[in-house]
C-alpha cells in the first residue's frame, strides 16, 4: 500500500508543476489571446493545483495509516 501511496504523491507532484507551465506568457509571443480563453486558463491551473493537492494528501493518508 505504501508504493501506492507513494506513486499518488509523485503524480500530484507532477500535476502541480504542470499547472505552473501552463499558459505561460512567452516573450516573443505576438498572437492576441482573448480574455474569455485566459480566465479559462487560471480555472484550469486553480483545478489542477486542487487536483495535485488532493492527490498528494490521498498519498500522505495511505502511507501514514495503511
Amino acid at each position: 500500500m505504501k508504493l501506492i501511496g507513494n506513486i499518488l504523491i509523485i503524480i500530484g507532484l507532477i500535476i502541480y508543476a504542470l499547472s505552473f507551465t501552463i499558459g505561460r506568457k512567452r516573450k516573443n509571443h505576438s498572437t492576441v489571446i482573448e480574455e474569455d480563453f485566459l480566465q479559462l486558463l487560471e480555472q484550469v491551473k486553480l483545478m489542477l493545483k486542487i487536483t495535485a493537492g488532493v492527490l498528494i494528501a490521498i498519498g500522505a493518508i495511505i502511507i501514514m495509516y495503511i
